[in-house]
């Protein structure tokens, strides 16, 4: 096998492996990882637009 595309598999194998793991463990690259959340009112507050986005539009 050439020694290439096995360096490239074994590396995309650890990528992958740690992205698993981060995922799984809910792990987060520092930074601002502050969440932006929705005023208690906002899903209530009705319309076509509110509709669709929170059913799909189903």
């Amino acid at each position: 096998m050439n020694p290439m595309r096995r360096f490239f598999q074994v590396f995309g194998g650890a990528l992958l492996l740690t992205y698993s793991l981060a995922a799984f463990s809910g792990w987060e690259m520092a930074g601002n990882t502050k969440r932006n959340t929705l005023p208690p009112g906002a899903r209530n507050a009705g319309g076509y637009r509110t509709w669709h986005f929170w059913s799909g539009g189903k």
